[in-house]
């Protein structure tokens, strides 16, 4: 059996858009802050089982002025007294995602994990708009999550 080339394009042109089991008409729903803190913890989950992370104390051992890019003014915001508000904030523990070696390193993402009791969240949630700020993302709500993370460029 021959196919036309109209015939060829035809199905190309299927397969390049896909089929889904409902059609896209606009009316879905956008994911719920649980749904977003779920697939966040999931993400990190994968993430800390790397070898490219490391504790962030750790890493500023190695990487004194480590940055997270820039604020409003253009200077750099460094990651060392970011990490000091967290921790007195009460994050169980900050990691630092990273690519590069030595010198060439540089941060990719940043997750906190978080703590259980809700005192210590408050205070950690009071921080997050100003990390959603550097990372360039929307805020997100305590729903019970486990992790917060902010990628960076």
């Amino acid at each position: 059996m021959v196919c036309s080339r109209f015939a060829c394009a035809l199905l190309c042109a299927v397969l390049i858009s896909g089929c889904s089991k409902s059609p896209d008409d606009g009316t879905s729903a956008p994911p719920t802050p649980e749904e977003i803190a779920a697939q966040t913890d999931l993400t990190c989950a994968e993430i800390l089982k790397a070898s490219n992370n490391m504790v962030a104390e750790s890493w500023l051992k190695s990487h004194p002025k480590a940055s997270l890019g820039g604020n409003e003014a253009g200077l750099p915001v460094l990651l060392s007294p970011l990490v000091t508000k967290l921790k007195l904030a009460g994050a169980s523990r900050v990691v630092v995602q990273f690519s590069g070696l030595e010198r060439d390193a540089r941060i990719l993402a940043l997750i906190v994990i978080l703590p259980a009791d809700a005192p210590s969240r408050e205070k950690l949630f009071a921080l997050e708009p100003e990390l959603s700020a550097l990372a360039q993302r929307s805020s997100v709500p305590d729903v019970g999550q486990k992790h917060l993370l902010y990628a960076f460029e």
